[in-house]
């Protein structure tokens, strides 16, 4: 079975294309490499709308599991400063 190559390889991957869209595109592969583990020979085999498919994906539950997180209690500065207080009295 004969290897695959990638149809547009890294150095001509983003040559016709603006420097702003070139950099939105690169920021979108380095996104999906970092935070969502997808090796990169994958994404440049991968259709954009999969590709797109899975941030949004990624993105939602993160999301979700943020806003879980975020329905906890949470505690200013001063007031964790009051109880880091309140254990120093305590010894």
């Amino acid at each position: 079975m004969a290897h695959s190559v990638a149809f547009l390889n890294g150095t001509i991957m983003f040559s016709g294309l603006s420097k702003e869209l070139s950099i939105a595109l690169r920021d979108e592969i380095f996104s999906c490499m970092r935070y969502i583990k997808i090796p990169y020979d994958s994404l440049m085999h991968m259709p954009t709308k999969d590709r797109r498919f899975f941030i949004k994906k990624h993105n939602e539950v993160t999301e979700e599991e943020n806003a879980k997180h975020n329905k906890g209690e949470t505690i200013s500065g001063a007031g964790l400063n009051n109880v880091a207080d309140m254990n120093i009295r305590r010894r």
